[in-house]
This record gives structure tokens, C-alpha cells and sequence, in this order.
């Protein structure tokens, strides 16, 4: 058997003739399987501790201070709402009164009848060749 399932059945506690083999002629594994059987047994103890100990560490117990998270009140959520409202209020009137002439190209009529007259005529010039002024 390999180590990597050797490991398992330590970890685990169950035992197999494979494995006691495989214990007896590897020693990693052999050490392993004592540490975690002596670890185990730790556990398996009670021990007592005294009122001196107790009290000491219920005395450390209330003197650690948990922070606080700070929740949002009704008011914050009110000023949220406002700055929006008024953010989209600012954007419909700016929207509305913005000229709309400086946003559109103006091309100059002579320039808009050379345009149809190529339309008109399927001529193709090349953009670089024609340019507007």
C-alpha cells in the first residue's frame, strides 16, 4: 500500500492487515500513527479547572469589546434619495434647454447640393478628395 493511503486509515482509525504490515516496515508511518494515537488520548482526558482560572478568564471575556457595525439610519437613506432626485432633476433640465445645434454637424448648402448632385448622378469621389468647409 501506498503512504497517501496509509495516512487515511490512520487519520480515520481503521485498522487492516495491509495496514498493520505497512506500519511495521515504514517508520514515517509508524510515526505517524503514534503521534495521532497520542493526540487522541489527550482528548479522551478531563481535566478540571480551578474557579482562580475560570474567573480569570471570564474577567478577559467582558473586557474584549466587539465593534459595533454601523447601520444607516432613516435620514441617510433620505439625503441618498434627495442627491439622486436632484442629480436627475439637473440632467432633464440641462437636457432640455442644451442646444441642440451645437451637438449636429452644419453643412453648408453648397456643400448639401454637391452632395445630391453626386447622389443623383451615382458619381464616387473619395472622402480625402472632397472635403467641407
Amino acid at each position: 500500500m501506498e503512504c497517501n493511503k496509509i495516512y487515511q486509515y490512520i487519520v480515520f482509525d481503521i485498522s487492516d492487515q495491509e495496514v498493520e504490515k505497512h506500519l511495521s516496515k515504514c517508520p514515517h508511518c509508524n510515526e505517524l500513527n503514534t503521534r495521532v494515537n497520542n493526540t487522541m488520548s489527550v482528548l479522551d482526558q478531563n481535566y478540571e479547572a480551578s474557579d482562580a482560572l475560570i474567573n480569570k478568564i471570564l474577567l478577559r471575556k467582558k473586557k474584549i469589546s466587539i465593534p459595533r457595525v454601523r447601520k444607516l439610519s432613516l435620514s441617510m437613506y433620505a439625503q441618498f434619495a434627495t442627491v439622486i432626485l436632484i442629480a436627475v432633476f439637473l440632467g432633464i433640465v440641462l437636457g432640455k434647454n442644451a442646444d441642440a445645434k451645437l451637438l449636429t454637424n452644419k453643412v453648408p448648402e453648397k456643400s448639401k447640393s454637391l452632395i445630391e448632385f453626386r447622389e443623383a448622378h451615382h458619381l464616387i469621389i473619395e472622402p480625402s478628395a472632397f472635403q467641407f468647409f
